[in-house]
Formats: structure tokens, C-alpha cells, sequence
């Protein structure tokens, strides 16, 4: 997934070079930066899906200790926001903010792939617990709209 966005006045997007492979950037439009290393050497930590909440970018990327987990940054510092399956990938994606929250899909190694959400106050991340939604949630997409968030799987929406 190639995706790029505008945050705190910049254009961040992942870019590969020789040195660090493919790492996160970002431009003002006339100087180019490597935000962080993620992931040290040139195998580059494959950042992706990058979506601004609350002063933050949040994005998958892989640093070669925690598999592909969910990271953030504010354009100075970027952290591991947690290692939702440990010892695995959790593959976070389909990044969606809403009132305060980021919602996306991930696997813990566990319960499969689900629904998580943070912000609003919660901790670093917090799994699904609704029973209205299937347990092993596989979304196609998951779109903010007027205030709700829309959950669509295999044709069917929630």
C-alpha cells in the first residue's frame, strides 16, 4: 500500500535508498529528510498507511525485533506504540480516526484479526470487545462517515 499525507506541514511518505532501504520521509516541498530509521541497516522497515490522530502519524512498520507492528511519531521522535502480537506480525492496518480514536485491524496472535482502537483515553491499544461484531474480524474496509465508523465484510456492513 503506497500511501502518503500532509502533516504538520509536510508530505510524509515511505521511499527507499540504498543506505537505509525503505524508511519514512517526508518533504516540505524543497527539502527531502529521513524522519527515523526504524528498522537499521538497508532493509528498511517498510513503513505504511500512514493516518494523522492528535498530533501523531500512526503507521505498520517492521524495526526486525517486533515484526510489523503499530508505530507513531510527531515528526521528532518515533516510538513502537505497542507490540500488539509479540513474537509476530500483527499487521496493523486500514486505519481509521474518529472522534479522538484511531481504529484499525490487527492480529494478536491470538484471537485472530479484530477490531482495535486507541486514544479517547484508553490504553496503548484495546481489542474489540463488542459482541455485535464477529470475533475473527476480517474487514475489507473501514471508513469514517458522518460520525460513525462502517465496517464491511465479505458484502456485509456493520
Amino acid at each position: 500500500e503506497f500511501r502518503r499525507v500532509l502533516f504538520r506541514s509536510y508530505l510524509y511518505f515511505s521511499a527507499y535508498e540504498s543506505t537505509h532501504g525503505t524508511e519514512l520521509w517526508r518533504t516540505d516541498g524543497t527539502t527531502t529528510t529521513l524522519v527515523s530509521e526504524i528498522r537499521a541497516g538497508a532493509s528498511g522497515s517498510y513503513p505504511q498507511g500512514f493516518t494523522a490522530l492528535d498530533g501523531y502519524l500512526y503507521f505498520q512498520a517492521n524495526d526486525g525485533t517486533h515484526d510489523a507492528e503499530l508505530w507513531r511519531t510527531d515528526g521528532t521522535t518515533t516510538t513502537l506504540v505497542s507490540d500488539i502480537s509479540v513474537g509476530g506480525d500483527s499487521y496493523p492496518q486500514g486505519f481509521t480516526a474518529l472522534g479522538g480514536s484511531l481504529y484499525f485491524q490487527a492480529n494478536d496472535g491470538t484471537h485472530g484479526t479484530e477490531l482495535w482502537r486507541i486514544g479517547d483515553g484508553l490504553p496503548a491499544t484495546d481489542r474489540n470487545q463488542s459482541t455485535d461484531l464477529p470475533s475473527l474480524l476480517l474487514l475489507s474496509s473501514l471508513l469514517a462517515a458522518a460520525g460513525t465508523l462502517l465496517l464491511r465484510r465479505e458484502g456485509r456492513a456493520w
